[in-house]
């Protein structure tokens, strides 16, 4: 049979045994809100890279770019723009984020 425990030593136990997933957000919105900010870092470095070729486009003549020896490669690219890097904040016991 289990030992009754007194509210000082539950709320003890709760602070070592429960977690806390943070990102910056609720704890239920995390599942929700994750693919939308991937979501939203994607399109922005899609868009600016979209950007970037139409520049290239409008600044020569279309068949002068294509006669070109020079490529415009994806790496290219993502060097000039590179993608928001997002952070989870991982994992915390309740008494450290308390």
């Amino acid at each position: 049979m289990k030992k009754r425990l007194s509210p000082q030593e539950k709320k003890r136990v709760a602070y070592e045994k429960d977690h806390y997933v943070s990102a910056g957000e609720s704890r239920h919105a995390f599942r929700k809100n994750w693919p939308k900010k991937k979501r939203k870092a994607n399109k922005i470095h899609r868009h600016r890279a979209s950007e970037a070729l139409h520049s290239l486009e409008r600044m020569a003549n279309l068949a002068v770019v294509e006669d070109s020896p020079i490529e415009v490669t994806a790496d290219q690219l993502r060097k000039a723009d590179p993608r928001e890097k997002l952070t989870k904040w991982g994992v915390q016991s309740l008494r450290e984020y308390l």
